[in-house]
């Protein structure tokens, strides 16, 4: 029969790249903060959260997820404060004692301020009042300006017969 034998070659290949794909191992975003620094005053420490994702590439074709966490902190301590309450410093005398001297009483003025410590990072102030007053009535005296008593007599009419004049002698005391 003799026909001719096939040319060209038994097996081929054509392109399909386009619907194939190239094994990717996932990889992280950069970390990215999700708020600003968490503080706990009861202590003055505090940290900032964040996030990251594994997109840098995401894995695909049967490559590895990313390993370790996809969330974490950083330690923001140095931004943060511990809650301080207000207290009171002690008693400071702003004179010596201020007598009254109608009365004979007198009180000595003090005050203090709340700075032992100033209240912080949302403490409470001092309650109570800064300024106040000693007693010290027994370092005053009353004043007491004198007076003069009622006349009195001594003795009757002493006459100079010669001059025909006379006088009754009299006293009288100061008094308070």
């Amino acid at each position: 029969c003799g026909g001719a034998s096939c040319s060209g070659s038994l097996t081929g290949k054509d392109d399909c790249s386009s619907s194939c794909c190239k094994t990717a191992h996932g990889g992280w975003s950069d970390w990215k903060y999700t708020s600003s620094c968490v503080c706990d005053h009861a202590t003055g420490t505090g940290y900032r959260p964040k996030t990251r994702s594994c997109t840098s590439p995401a894995p695909s074709c049967g490559g590895r997820s990313c390993s370790g966490s996809s969330t974490g902190k950083d330690d923001c301590s140095s931004s943060c404060c511990k809650t301080a309450h207000g207290g009171w410093s002690d008693w400071k005398y702003t004179s010596s004692c201020v007598c009254d001297h109608a009365t004979g009483t007198g009180y000595r003025p003090k005050t203090r301020s709340c700075t032992s410590p100033a209240p912080s990072c949302g403490g409470a102030s001092c309650s109570g009042s800064s300024t106040g007053r000693d007693d010290c009535s027994s370092s005053c005296c009353k004043t007491a300006h004198g007076g003069w008593s009622d006349w009195k007599y001594t003795s009757s009419c002493v006459c100079d017969h010669a001059t025909g004049t006379g006088y009754r002698p009299k006293t009288r005391s100061c008094t308070s």
